[in-house]
């Protein structure tokens, strides 16, 4: 069960940084002629996602080639989930595809029927996580659950000393928890007090049934139709899961929690003495920039600053105005932080684990 408390951003410094960044971004769109929303990119990526999640379901039903075959297309019908979730239920869930929320709402259900729920990646992913970024108790993206230690607020246990060895275990079964219990057990204890939520019939009628499509197109129809034993396609599952949820943690993970990112502790009254905006600029990171590819597959998710600060805007631009956001957050004397590469992104991640496993990073207090 997740809880969050609720943090207030209490500080005035350099509150003209955001002023300046919305200002130059509303002159850019406009000298481009385009919306924020999606352009055409983005509908192609739509497209292609959802036709490459269907042709490759059916393939692997369908067609009669060696087994070695249906692995590797099973487990690339297994990605388009996760590549579903990057490139199009993220940017429906923040509103960002469209003015029409019915728009956006139906573009979320995507990711439902990949198996996880969107009404509560709205609740823990956009209320908690977007909110407070890196702030302990506060931003479920960074609570460790007593298994794993991600902020130097978190208690520290002798068993953390390790965790950056079975830390990819971990994340294996990230995924695989989100389709068979996670949603289950969140679902069952959200309260009214946490932001308002709690799921009533229509909530959990289409939880339900989205679970339930979900097992029959991936486990029940394939042991059905398919010349293999429901075990072996339960290892298939399970192996491409295992896929999944490293690369899902590893790509969120980066852009948040490597060692040069801040996280602040709370002042005597339980806020944060800093503004919103100049906290999001400390406590995230952008990677892999000029890799078109990377920006591509993951939704643009590795040029996560500006996301962070208007994620009502399509990714799809992302690549375009990131230098523009870079530009004015180095004017105001901001450090933008920004890695070359993906893999280097990791290698930081996995370097903060082991140093916060040793408890040798300092609690930053809020100035």
């Amino acid at each position: 069960m997740e809880s969050i408390k609720k943090v207030k951003f209490t500080g005035h410094n350099n509150s003209s940084f955001n002023k300046d960044l919305k200002k130059r971004l509303d002159n850019y769109f406009a000298t481009q002629q385009q919306s924020q929303f999606a352009d055409y990119r983005m509908w192609f990526k739509i497209t292609f996602w959802i036709f490459a999640w269907i042709s490759t379901w059916v393939f692997v039903i369908f067609s009669k080639m060696p087994g070695y075959v249906l692995f590797i297309v099973a487990i690339t019908h297994l990605y388009t989930h996760l590549f579903i979730a990057f490139n199009i239920a993220h940017d429906a869930n923040h509103d960002a595809i469209s003015k029409k929320k019915w728009i956006n709402q139906l573009l979320s259900a995507s990711l439902d029927f990949c198996g996880v729920n969107s009404y509560l990646w709205r609740y823990s992913h956009n209320t908690a996580h977007h909110s407070y970024v890196n702030i302990e108790g506060a931003d479920t993206s960074s609570q460790g659950h007593g298994i794993i230690r991600f902020t130097s607020q978190a208690e520290w246990k002798p068993i953390y000393r390790y965790q950056h060895i079975y830390a990819p275990f971990l994340y294996a079964v990230s995924t695989l928890n989100y389709v068979f219990t996670k949603d289950f057990l969140i679902f069952l204890h959200l309260r009214k007090n946490q932001h308002g939520m709690r799921p009533g019939i229509r909530q959990w009628s289409f939880l339900i049934f989205t679970k339930l499509f979900y097992y029959s197109y991936t486990l029940l129809i394939p042991t059905i139709l398919l010349p293999y034993s429901f075990m072996t396609i339960l290892g298939v599952f399970v192996f491409g899961h295992a896929l999944l949820g490293i690369t899902l943690a590893l790509t969120f993970q980066t852009g948040h929690l490597i060692e040069e990112t801040s996280f602040p502790a709370l002042n005597s009254d339980g806020n944060i003495d800093k503004n919103w905006a100049i906290h999001i600029v400390e406590t995230t990171v952008d990677f892999a920039r000029n890799n078109n590819l990377v920006g591509w597959l993951l939704g643009a998710i590795n040029v996560h600053v500006i996301h962070h600060l208007y994620p009502r805007i399509c990714h799809t631009h992302y690549a375009d105005i990131a230098p523009i956001v870079q530009a004015t957050a180095e004017e105001h004397g901001l450090q933008y932080r920004t890695f070359p590469s993906f893999s280097s992104a990791i290698l930081s991640h996995f370097k903060l684990l082991k140093q916060l496993g040793q408890n040798t990073i300092a609690i930053q207090k809020a100035a």
